[in-house]
């Protein structure tokens, strides 16, 4: 059985594996960082390290929203990388077969870039709530998002040393 956390933005139903999930905690204030892509919500303290916070709005072009109370951040680790992502509600776990889990083709130009690296097709799930789109961190952090991730590394370490 695979374990997947469930959670939604703008109504969407999504889930990531659960082993790739540390923590779920409520929003908390960022702060903004200076000349840092829009893909970023901004950083802020997680029990003493800095921790950048993506907008999946952003990369999935959903309308823009600000990070609400209401809101929960999900922080995980991509295998490179450990990050915050904001979701607008937290689901549940799913235990999942590997046979309910569906794989369809999409065909814009970073899918298929992904599939020429090896990475395997967006899957889903069907649930008495609609569809659940599952993702893999590694598959959803492209190399646009892992090159930002390194410059706001970057960013951050200037601004410690001034």
């Amino acid at each position: 059985m695979l374990e997947f956390i469930t959670f939604s933005l703008e109504e969407r139903l999504f889930g990531i594996s659960l082993p790739q999930l540390n923590k779920v905690i409520r929003a908390v204030a960022v702060t903004n960082v200076p000349d840092a892509d829009g893909i970023f919500h901004g950083v802020f303290n997680y029990h003493g390290e800095v921790m950048p916070v993506i907008n999946l709005r952003k990369r999935f072009s959903m309308p823009s929203k600000e990070i609400s109370i209401s809101d929960h951040f999900l922080i995980v680790d991509s295998g490179k990388h450990t990050f915050a992502i904001v979701v607008d509600k937290v689901g549940e776990v799913k235990k999942i077969a590997p046979d309910e889990i569906s794989e369809i083709e999409l065909s814009s130009s970073f899918d298929d870039n992904a599939k020429k690296k090896g990475s395997k097709m967006n899957s889903f799930l069907r649930s008495e709530n609609g569809i659940i789109i599952l993702y893999d961190l590694e598959a959803l952090i492209n190399s646009e998002i892992e090159i930002q991730l390194e410059k706001l590394t970057e960013i951050l370490k200037k601004e410690d040393s001034i």
